[in-house]
């Protein structure tokens, strides 16, 4: 039902009871929308609460306010989102938020409802190399990454048993890793596993 913006100047009380009755039908309407209805003991309380998808539409947050949506921002799925003067972060995005992806490298993701981005993968590499993230609209970039450490994986053939791997430096996008002989002071090529943990 239509609310009507009433009172007009030129209205009169006895042909505007029809329009306030309608406003007051669809105030009622509007709050037993997820709420409580009126003239109940929980009146005012929310029953649940249904966010319709924004879509990529990220809503403008004051400066000293939150906000909790329902859209979707730079994951490929649609999730409940919250912002607060920063970039929008999956609330809850454990759910259906991950993916693993390959070969050569297979990578995979997660994202933590605290915000939390984890990523790891595996493959075979040679010497200095410069490892890089997948990243395009359904993988997720870091913002920031706090930890991230690599390891050999254990192969019974003597080139891989004879190999270790040194995490040199690491930003949000690459790794540098650097795989050496054990034996000797030259170059390996092994198989390892890098994972990392950001936002």
């Amino acid at each position: 039902m239509a609310y009507t913006i009433i009172p007009e100047p030129t209205d009169h009380i006895d042909n505007s009871q029809l329009a306030l009755k309608n406003n007051f039908i669809a105030i009622k309407a509007l709050v037993d929308v997820n709420h409580v209805t009126f003239d109940d003991a929980n009146q005012g309380k929310h029953k649940w609460v249904t966010f319709p998808d924004q879509a990529a539409v990220v809503p403008v947050t004051g400066a000293n306010d939150a906000t909790i949506f329902y859209g979707n921002y730079g994951t490929g799925k649609t999730l409940l989102m919250s912002v607060a003067g920063a970039a929008p972060v999956p609330v809850n995005a454990s759910i259906g938020s991950s993916g693993q992806f390959g070969p050569p490298d297979y990578q995979g993701w997660t994202r933590l409802p605290s915000g939390i981005l984890m990523k790891w993968a595996q493959g075979e590499w040679t010497g200095p190399t410069t490892f890089t993230w997948k990243v395009d609209p359904s993988i997720p970039a870091f913002t920031s990454v706090y930890h991230c450490q690599v390891t050999t994986r254990a192969l019974t053939d003597a080139a891989n048993t004879d190999a270790y791997v040194l995490l040199q430096t690491f930003n949000t996008l690459t790794a540098d890793v650097y795989i050496n002989k054990r034996t000797s002071v030259a170059n390996a090529t092994t198989r390892f596993q890098i994972f990392c943990i950001g936002i």
